[in-house]
């Protein structure tokens, strides 16, 4: 007669197997840095059938798919814990959100996502799983994130942090979803491209998979329906408190005068133990609780098991999960799936650039903006370690950078710089990895139009394609705190429109609160910011290029030979240059109140108008931080010039606060030629001084 042996004499020798080609195609590693994993998931009916659907598309979309694209599983105790909408608004963040689907999992698809884990998982572990999945729907999305030599779902597992809670990081999502639990951390992602097909393979059949996989390649901006999802799922779930001590006294309280009875007492103790911190099991306390005659409701019964349940047996998981240096160290392999998007380059050549998409702003957050309609950046990549790619669009209709006197669309100084400045912040917190509550301090701003492109009249939509690099980097206490970054602006087809350069560091909030503290105590100013001040006489609008007069930032003007001095208004409820509220005088303003001195110093120096002058670079240093409640005053001087039949100048600008120096620009200026379409504009509505 056969024994069947439940646990085998230690003698037995162990059992071993081998999986290779002979029993199913290899797949590329491309899709996996893990050699295990790709000879598991290749036999694996799960992510063969997703694979099947996936490798039916062309193959630079199938590249397309598996680099860019990340999921993120929104798990039941995110919705009662009201915590979804917030991880949906950091998945934003990070790029856009292109795919969203409700989804209830089953204990079946539960065993498979994580089947290679669970062979070190408890049966508790697995049961509490089974509750979970069981306790409400759950949401699947996928979002597009930037090009990166990393895969996209990579990425996003890290940042997305582990389960344990004392090993998150502050700039991880779980650490800015909290709680302190192992089990409900609330989010789940696919650690690498082949777990994404096969976790697609899972949750969803033939029709359902396909479909989503087209919504990939659309890329429409899908983050509306995720949040109707979201809102939904809320209205059909009761808010929950996961806190374990929540749930011990809600059952004390329940207990009530039933703890009368001995089964009841024991129930009583047993929670006073798990309240002080002693050891008690999942089961036993709820066997206790069944016997006194106690029903917990299954989320409490939920956070009972994911504190107190033993989840893993010992052991070693089939498959980890793989961080970012370990897929770049990866052993390159030659059956990869095709790269498409950048084309083969000669030897000695660069590779072709990948192509970036201008359809959809990147999360303002990212830019440090509070309306969508003020982010210019559409889409940006990685070609290097310190070389990126940035898509931008120009405004056409905005209150303050499309506020021009011209007859037509041209290249303009201020949403350029504007455009560079979000450039440099997308690639530092997208690519490097930068916290977005970091704020920023400019030092210095360079920039140069070329001349070809200043009087040129452009077609709606103005698209800037910026090259954007890393010259250098400085660190403190050990981590980079600050860059110079420069940058090449082109149109999308290649035509050449300038180069600029940005030197900037970062700060947290708190050393930021302490800076301005320290700054405002300087000066001898108190914590609360007051009204900015009132000044006389601002200039005509259209004597410094505006036709709004609210965009004009100079007044009390006095402007001859040569020198040039006002005060410079500060006006916080002019919403194009203030989007958000501020606790300094922006950057911006500054540059444009030197802009506006330039404009009016040479227009009087050689006699045209505003309309026949174009600023055609900057070089500017912030030495201060100004303050909005003290007068701000500027001083330049205009050296002028005549080049190739157009005149030409160069001012030279300081703005002060008091006896402190806060800024100081060249800016240069060019004026049209006769033979310009701009001159003649200019030459009908005569000279503006």
């Amino acid at each position: 007669m056969t024994r069947y042996l439940v646990h085998p004499p230690a003698t037995a020798e162990p059992a071993g197997a081998r999986l290779g080609a002979e029993h199913a195609p290899p797949i590329p590693e491309t899709l996996s840095a893990v050699p295990e994993k790709r000879v598991f998931f290749a036999v694996d009916s799960y992510f063969r059938d997703s694979w099947e659907d996936l490798r039916a598309l062309p193959a630079e979309e199938i590249d397309h798919v598996l680099r860019r694209h990340a999921t993120l599983l929104l798990k039941p105790e995110s919705m009662v814990a009201r915590r979804a909408d917030v991880a949906l608004e950091w998945l934003r963040e990070q790029g856009v959100v292109v795919a969203a689907e409700r989804v209830r999992i089953n204990p079946h698809q539960t065993r498979a996502l994580w089947h290679f884990q669970w062979n070190v998982a408890t049966r508790e572990r697995r049961d509490l799983c089974d509750l979970i999945a069981a306790a409400g729907d759950s949401l699947f999305v996928v979002a597009r994130l930037p090009e990166d030599p990393v895969p996209a779902t990579v990425r996003l597992s890290n940042l997305k942090g582990p389960a344990d809670p004392a090993r998150r990081q502050p700039w991880q999502l779980r650490h800015r979803l909290g709680g302190d639990n192992f089990l409900l951390n609330f989010v789940h992602a696919a650690d690498e491209p082949a777990d994404l097909v096969r976790e697609l393979g899972i949750l969803f059949d033939g029709p359902a998979r396909r479909r989503i996989y087209r919504a990939l390649l659309s890329g429409v901006d899908r983050y509306p329906d995720a949040q109707r999802y979201v809102t939904r799922l809320y209205r059909q779930s009761s808010a929950h408190d996961l806190r374990l001590r929540g749930v011990l006294r809600r059952m004390t309280d329940l207990l009530g005068n039933a703890a009368a009875s001995p089964a009841a007492a024991e129930l009583l103790a047993a929670l006073n133990a798990a309240e002080n911190g002693l050891p008690v099991r999942w089961t036993e306390l709820r066997a206790l609780a069944a016997r006194a005659g106690l029903t917990v409701p299954p989320w409490d019964d939920i956070v009972l098991g994911s504190h107190l349940a033993i989840t893993s047996d010992p052991g070693t998981p089939i498959l980890t999960t793989v961080s970012p240096d370990q897929w770049q160290r990866r052993d390159p392999a030659a059956d990869r799936v095709p790269a498409v998007p950048r084309p083969a380059a000669r030897p000695g050549e660069r590779p072709a650039p990948p192509t970036l998409h201008y359809g959809q702003a990147i999360a303002r957050r990212t830019v440090h903006k509070a309306g969508i309609e003020e982010v210019m950046v559409t889409d940006s990549a990685s070609l290097s370690t310190e070389e990126f790619l940035v898509a931008a669009e120009l405004p056409t209709a905005h209150s303050y950078y499309s506020d021009t006197t011209t007859p037509a669309l041209r290249f303009e100084l201020m949403p350029l710089l504007e455009a560079c400045r979000q450039a440099g912040y997308a690639v530092i917190h997208r690519h490097l990895g930068l916290p977005t509550d970091r704020r920023f301090i400019i030092r210095g701003y360079q920039m140069h139009l070329c001349p070809e492109i200043l009087f040129a009249a452009r077609p709606r939509p103005i698209r800037v394609s910026i090259n954007c690099r890393v010259e250098r980097s400085w660190e403190r206490a050990g981590r980079v705190a600050g860059m110079h970054l420069g940058y090449s602006m082109s149109t999308p087809d290649g035509e050449p429109i300038g180069t600029a350069r940005v030197a900037l560091y970062w700060v947290g909030p708190a050393q930021w609160a302490q800076m301005r503290a320290e700054s405002r105590a300087r000066q001898g100013m108190p914590d609360e910011i007051g009204a900015a001040p009132v000044w006389g006489t601002p200039v005509p609008a259209r004597s410094v290029g505006r036709d709004c007069d609210r965009n004009v930032v100079l007044a009390d003007v006095d402007c001859r030979d040569g020198r040039f001095a006002a005060g410079v208004v500060v006006n916080p409820g002019n919403h194009g240059m203030f989007e958000h509220e501020q606790d300094h005088v922006p950057g911006m303003v500054l540059m444009e109140a030197a802009r506006q001195s330039a404009m009016v110093a040479v227009a009087e120096a050689v006699g045209l108008p505003p309309e026949a002058l174009s600023v055609a670079g900057i070089d500017a240093q912030f030495t201060a931080m100004a303050e909005l409640d003290l007068p701000l005053r500027i001083t330049a001087s205009a050296r002028t010039a005549t080049s190739g039949g157009a005149p030409v100048g160069t001012v030279t600008a300081e703005i002060r606060q008091g006896d402190v120096r806060i800024f100081r620009a060249s800016v240069d200026v060019a004026g049209a030629t006769v033979a310009e379409p701009a001159y003649a504009a200019a030459a009908d509505g005569g000279r503006t001084g």
